[in-house]
């Protein structure tokens, strides 16, 4: 019964649960696609999206053929079984996506190849006495207090490099 194309959800579900293997097949065949595609858009920044979005449902199907008993939570009352599967998708996507250190990883920046932008800004600062002139006192005594830290959050990541981008501008370095 199990191996039917026609058979409900519920009893796939069911099948699973009492150790069925064919009505695990059933299930991959009917909804792998719609849980790959929903993983591919939100990678979409991911470089090899196609490769990783893979990886994630190949990922997930095997936690939930170890772990059937977490199907058979689904209340199809709800929401049918394939919102669901995309509703679990999109979460280990969302997983996957927080576990990257850095939009440069996600962005494959070639044009920016340098590992530490802090250490690039000191480098200018020493290299070109220019900079002292450009900047303000107050811009550069920030931009060194967040250079100098170990951890910084995205909006200082992301000022630093504007700024860099701006002096490499003035100083005709791009």
């Amino acid at each position: 019964m199990a191996e039917r194309e026609d058979t409900p959800d519920a009893d796939l579900i069911r099948h699973l649960v009492e150790g069925d293997k064919a009505a695990f097949d059933t299930l991959y065949r009917r909804y792998d696609a719609n849980i790959v595609r929903v993983i591919e858009q939100q990678l979409h920044n991911v470089s090899n999206r196609e490769h990783q979005a893979r990886e994630i449902a190949d990922s997930l199907w095997l936690n939930l053929f170890k772990r059937p008993k977490y199907l058979s939570r689904h209340d199809p009352s709800r929401r049918p079984l394939s919102s669901y599967l995309k509703l679990l998708a999109w979460r280990a996507a969302q997983r996957f996506l927080l576990k990257l250190p850095s939009r440069e990883e996600l962005l494959g920046d070639e044009d920016e190849n340098v590992a530490d932008r802090s250490d690039e800004f000191e480098r200018q600062a020493d290299l070109y006495h220019e900079v002292v002139q450009l900047l303000p006192a107050t811009t550069l005594a920030k931009a060194l207090r967040i250079a100098r830290r170990k951890k910084r959050n995205t909006t200082e990541q992301h000022w630093l490099r504007s700024l860099i981008r701006r002096l490499r501008k003035k100083l005709n370095l791009s």
